[in-house]
């Protein structure tokens, strides 16, 4: 029996996920990039900027481990788990650049959300759609 990962169907799906994605993230940034450069924005506090800065390490941290231990995971997997692992794997790394760009929203700097998009894309490319 042929497994639904393996289906032209079931590669186009998670192509059209992985996509959707990267869209709501671009997006995301565009619309920050935009606010920032209307500069009509008050200053955010630096204590609530300290502490994003923490959590980014947390959120970092916590999203590499996930990651190693989802590629082992994925490496091992059968065929009818493989597009979940690739899923939960996207959303991982999602979440890294959706927080950099809320760093970004309140405070106006974009290296957090760059970072975050490095990172999602190498996520892409750590969990591609096909089996290698």
């Amino acid at each position: 029996m042929t497994s639904p990962y393996r289906s032209p169907v079931g590669q186009r799906n998670l192509a059209l996920i992985r996509i959707s994605l990267l869209i709501g993230v671009l997006m995301f940034g565009a619309f920050t990039w935009w606010l920032q450069r209307a500069g009509d924005r008050p200053p955010s506090d630096p204590s609530t900027l300290r502490l994003l800065r923490i959590e980014g390490f947390v959120v970092w941290g916590a999203s590499i481990a996930l990651l190693a231990f989802l590629r082992a995971r994925v490496g091992k997997s059968a065929d009818l788990a493989r597009p979940s692992y690739l899923v939960v794997s996207w959303i991982v790394a999602e979440a890294v650049a959706l927080f950099g760009g809320v760093v970004y929203f309140l405070s106006g700097d974009a290296r957090w959300y760059i970072a975050g998009l490095f990172f999602m894309i190498a996520a892409f490319l750590l969990f591609p759609l096909r089996r290698a």
